[in-house]
């Protein structure tokens, strides 16, 4: 079993920001699957299960706010008896321009909180992650946090969603060929702009 987890928080008031877009990549493989998601008490988040480039899947959004995500994880990743190389997280990025995509195995936080609660949670890095650029605020006396949460101006909906678009498509190369031939396919510095 894959576990496919994007990070965001519950709640209307997160749903077109920066920070939640984890979520809207699991929405877009979810909708390409035609499964939906429901709510699971004991992963603490909603769950959908399906099968993708040939794997039994699970698709995951927690719901414990970002800061608490390895509690979700980890209870998700217990019940399957699944490995940390079957983890698959897909989150924001503020060191990475808008739309761009680095997928990776291990490594720091970089700052971000769900990575981090899931880092020491599990008691390790050693999980891949999906991390999806959305750029830094142009007002440098903008909090990066106030930023990230921010509602993403209607006039870049559009684009943000190609670039989610784009970030699914490589989840689901990534199932298939792995992260060596995924990084040479989608690190090619694309994003917002170029597209």
């Amino acid at each position: 079993m894959k576990l496919i987890v994007g990070l965001g928080n519950p709640g209307s008031s997160y749903q077109a920001t920066r920070h939640n877009v984890g979520w809207w990549i699991c929405d877009i493989l979810a909708k390409r699957a035609g499964v939906e998601f429901s709510k699971k008490s004991k992963f603490e988040g909603y769950f959908a299960q399906t099968r993708l480039a040939g794997h039994k899947v699970a698709l995951l959004k927690p719901t414990t706010y970002m800061n608490r995500s390895g509690r979700s994880v980890t209870a998700a990743l217990g019940f399957f008896d699944a490995a940390f190389e079957d983890l698959l997280v897909v989150h924001d990025d503020v060191d990475l321009n808008p739309g761009r995509i680095k997928i990776k195995l291990g490594g720091g936080s970089g700052g971000h909180k769900g990575i981090k609660s899931i880092v020491q949670s599990l008691g390790t890095d050693e999980f891949y992650r999906l991390r999806f650029g959305v750029g830094r605020p142009e007002n440098p006396l903008m909090e990066t946090s106030d930023f990230v949460l921010a509602k993403i101006p209607p006039a870049l909906m559009g684009k943000f969603g190609e670039a989610a678009d784009r970030a699914a498509d490589a989840v689901e190369f990534f199932l298939e060929a792995g992260l060596t031939e995924t990084q040479n396919r989608f690190h090619d510095g694309r994003g917002m702009e170029d597209q």
